[in-house]
């Protein structure tokens, strides 16, 4: 084609081609066809009787709706797709704030004395308070206003692969550059700030608490309250009951989005039972550990040490807690998804050769197959057997739009059916009057197996059994099929997108492709799959799908991480009297360094621990819940348990190493310094 000039276009977000309707027709084998007509109205406050008129006049099967209804139906179907994205970003947002706690109590012990000077000099509580939300607001500023460009660029970096999902799943875009609007810059300034608020009130309210005498004193740290272990355990049992509810509801009466109350409650649960479980696992790392060496001693005093100071410690392990509940439940998720995806593929695709027209790979089911290509490979005697397929989309008077496919000489035993007798299911649906379900789609509808639907047709409506409902993963919005000689009678055509060839010997396929190219696609006008390739093409649409995902999941855990080292200053501050104390009675500043590496380690043991825990129930309701309630697919879970056990074995280590400032700094304090009274 040659390019005869440039448009300017404000529709939609894809590229599009204008050509002449003859040159489309002819290209897309559509000889008289139209597939839309849009009306210009001179008076557009009467579409409403316009568009009545026109229904009345038109094919039962034809649909005439007004603009924005159809770019409402393209919203609905993006917006699942974006709330998921959205849904992870808050467990970023969620870590962050841990991160804010920390950062405002280091600032509230390390300005211990200016508290108490404030106080003493006639300052209130609600005064100090104030001071120290300021303080989280100017750090938190700065980043959300930072956060805003480098967000900008990491979302130009992962452009092109949800651009890829969303045509590969939903409708064609060719989204290359980046469109930052005020309203979602606004939002992100909102949630920054709200997060910095959230995450500095504790420690501002933990400042204006203190006694004037107490934070004047030397080497006394501003004195937090022992936290209410076994009330937060309650509200954190509460809340786990609560995922369990929100699950429950998600899957019976909905609506869906319910499923990511289940996934927030389940996050606050944990946290709230963090303390608890801490406590609890330091009390047994210090009972395991009963050795007499110094080494041992060492390590029973970090795991003190750590069960003293949950009004600290406790908020870091809640922090990398949510991040490895993430990083497990996204990964579990995953990797269930994709072994279902293989069970499918090798269940349902038995095909050797994969044929369509090369304009289906952009533009989906639109062009047409010549009729001859089937009829020659009828002829060969390698050939088994030839399954053809046809789509179009279906509109049904409530609004409701899925897929309609017709199959023509329908393999058996490629599908995989709820409640099994598949063989059963398949000579049923060969019958006339009879349709195939998907999932999805009996659950949007509430199908089951001898339910009855009507379907508007050009010849009126037309009632279908179901036959029975099958596993799919190609299409979240479902999909009825038909026989060809049924779509045939009562859609009065019989053109093919696509075909799958079944060989005597599998070997034969590259010959089958090479003969189908040298003899039909001589310019590209074929896109011709091996067995092998069209799997590949799966896996590779499969893993863009959750490319973005990896992205949210390692800025929560460098964000954590970072939470350990701020936090584990924080503590050396505090303890620095109980430091100069440990070494004056003979500790070493190696063993002082030994202590608070062992401790960051059990932070980050900790941590993993309870991640781990979190994260199969985050996964749990991710695969069984989410995916059920949004896309109506049942997905396998499968846990990859040596990555799950693996986490804690590359935790650790780092935890420990965002420990070795912080242990540096303790193993440096004077002991002089440390120890001097008032």
């Amino acid at each position: 084609l040659t390019i005869a000039g440039l448009l300017p276009d404000g529709v939609g977000t894809g590229a599009m081609a204008v050509m002449d309707i003859g040159w489309v027709q002819e290209l897309y084998s559509n000889a008289g066809r139209l597939t839309s007509i849009q009306i210009l109205l001179q008076d557009p406050s009467q579409i409403g009787k316009a568009r009545d008129a026109l229904a009345s006049q038109l094919p039962p099967d034809a649909v005439v709706q007004a603009p924005e209804q159809r770019s409402q139906q393209v919203q609905r179907m993006l917006d699942g797709f974006q709330l998921n994205i959205t849904a992870l970003s808050m467990v970023s947002i969620l870590v962050g704030v841990f991160l804010i706690y920390n950062s405002v109590s280091a600032s509230v012990v390390r300005r211990r004395r200016e508290i108490g000077i404030l106080r003493s000099t006639g300052a209130s509580p609600k005064q100090v308070r104030g001071v120290f939300l300021a303080e989280g607001l100017f750090l938190g500023i700065p980043g959300v206003l930072l956060g805003i460009p480098l967000g900008t660029l990491l979302a130009g970096m992962l452009i092109g692969d949800v651009s890829q999902t969303i045509s590969s799943h939903y409708i064609l875009v060719n989204a290359t550059q980046i469109t930052v609007a005020s309203r979602d810059v606004l939002v992100a300034i909102l949630y920054g700030i709200g997060a910095t608020l959230v995450g500095a009130y504790l420690p501002a309210l933990e400042a204006s608490r203190v006694p004037p005498l107490s934070a004047l004193r030397p080497n006394r740290a501003v004195e937090a309250k022992d936290l209410p272990v076994k009330r937060l355990l309650i509200f954190g049992l509460v809340a786990l009951l609560l995922a369990v509810l929100f699950s429950w509801k998600a899957l019976t009466t909905g609506p869906a989005w319910v499923s990511f109350l289940a996934c927030l409650s389940l996050a606050i649960g944990a946290s709230l039972s963090t303390p608890w479980i801490c406590r609890w696992l330091a009390y047994w790392a210090s009972r395991w550990n009963k050795g007499q060496s110094h080494t041992a001693m060492l390590v029973r005093l970090a795991s003190d040490n750590l069960g003293r100071s949950l009004h600290r410690s406790a908020v870091t392990v809640a922090a990398l807690m949510m991040a490895v509940s993430m990083t497990i439940g996204v990964t579990v998720m995953v990797s269930s998804f994709r072994n279902t995806i293989d069970l499918w593929i090798n269940q349902a695709m038995k095909a050797d050769v994969y044929v369509t027209a090369a304009a289906s790979e952009v533009l989906g089911f639109q062009a047409f197959l010549p009729p001859e290509i089937v009829a020659y490979l009828e002829t060969r005697s390698d050939v088994t057997s030839i399954e053809t397929y046809r789509q179009s989309m279906i509109h049904l008077q409530d609004g409701t739009h899925f897929m309609l496919g017709a199959v023509g000489n329908p393999a058996r035993k490629t599908l995989r059916f709820i409640g099994g007798e598949g063989d059963r299911k398949v000579e049923m649906f060969e019958k006339p009057g009879y349709a195939l379900a998907t999932e999805s789609l009996a659950l949007k509808l509430d199908l089951k197996e001898g339910s009855l639907l009507k379907l508007p047709t050009p010849a009126g409506e037309r009632e279908f059994t179901i036959a029975g409902v099958y596993y799919d993963y190609s299409d979240d919005r479902g999909k009825l099929v038909l026989t060809k000689e049924e779509y045939k009678e009562h859609w009065g055509d019989e053109r093919i997108h696509s075909f799958s060839v079944f060989l005597n010997d599998p070997a034969a396929a590259p010959e089958v492709h090479e003969e189908l190219q040298d003899r039909f696609s001589d310019k590209g006008e074929l896109a011709i799959y091996s067995n092998q390739t069209i799997r590949e093409r799966i896996f590779e649409v499969f893993d863009q799908t959750f490319a973005v995902t990896y992205v949210l999941r390692s800025i929560a855990i460098l964000v954590a991480i970072f939470g350990v080292s701020l936090s584990l200053a924080t503590l050396v501050m505090e303890r620095t009297r109980d430091i100069g104390i440990f070494r004056a009675i003979g500790a070493s500043r190696g063993q002082v360094r030994m202590v608070y590496l062992v401790e960051a380690g059990f932070t980050g043991l900790f941590g993993s621990l309870i991640g781990i825990a979190c994260g199969l129930g985050m996964a749990v309701i991710l695969t069984l819940v989410v995916n059920k309630s949004f896309f109506g697919w049942t997905i396998q879970l499968q846990v990859p348990w040596a990555e799950v056990w693996a986490t804690p074995l590359w935790l650790v280590p780092v935890a420990i190493l965002a420990g070795l400032i912080p242990a540096s700094s303790a193993a440096r304090i004077e002991v002089s310094e440390a120890v001097r009274g008032e």
